[in-house]
């Protein structure tokens, strides 16, 4: 699946004191609204929303901290981040003002599922959203970093081969990413993903081993008929 560009992660460095869950959010909502605003460009295939600048960007950012996906000053919510219900409710809101196919959100969709369905039916999910060109904004948490943190390969083959991390990779012990590619291989799937404007690939096996309420991903499915 070809790598997705969501908006101008990079510049979010500067808004860094909002949070990596208001980001990703923030990125989600930019890629769907340039993406529904391509496909009305009737008549014109090729046609693509004009590029955001830097203080659009931030702009959007700080409004949908401010009205959707803020985080609070208390010490529990500044240590856990962006909290998984303000982001179903402020996420279905925005999809239902748009022409989207997609509108329920469900973060942790699988959770009551066995370890072993609950990772299959959790990379078919993701799967299912790429091909309809819907990232997925999700969630990587450990208490034990030094045991279990999560390795990001800056490149795709050193994931397959499963290979040490070296210079250009990294990791993370509590953190909210966008998937945005899946790539099969012989030995699974690894992701493709974005973390503050940086493509990385990550073994589905690795991020699946924690797959529990604070590390799960963020479901958006069709209204049931």
């Amino acid at each position: 699946m070809a790598p997705y560009r969501l908006g101008r992660q990079e510049e979010a460095y500067r808004l860094a004191r909002l949070g990596c869950g208001v980001i990703a959010m923030t990125d989600l909502e930019l890629y769907l609204k340039r993406r529904m605003a391509t496909e009305l460009k009737a008549g014109e295939e090729a046609a693509d929303a004009p590029d955001l600048t830097q203080k659009d960007y931030e702009s959007y950012a700080m409004q949908k901290w401010r009205s959707s996906y803020g985080i609070s000053k208390s010490l529990l919510n500044y240590y856990t981040g962006l909290y998984p219900w303000k982001m179903e409710k402020g996420l279905r809101a925005f999809l239902k003002k748009g022409e989207f196919s997609r509108k329920c959100v469900k973060w942790a969709p699988f959770l009551t599922k066995p370890m072993e369905k609950r990772r299959e039916l959790t990379v078919k999910a993701i799967e299912d959203m790429l091909k309809e060109d819907y990232p997925v904004v999700f969630a990587y948490h450990t208490f034990h970093p030094k045991v279990h943190s999560l390795h990001l390969y800056g490149e795709l083959d050193r994931a397959l081969k499963k290979e040490k991390a070296e210079r250009g990779d990294d990791t993370v012990a509590s953190h909210y990413m966008t998937i945005i590619g899946l790539i099969r291989s012989k030995d699974g799937y690894v992701l493709q993903v974005e973390s503050w404007g940086r493509i990385y690939y990550v073994r589905y096996e690795e991020y699946a081993r924690k797959l529990n309420y604070f590390s799960n991903i963020l479901l958006i499915k069709r209204e049931k008929a």
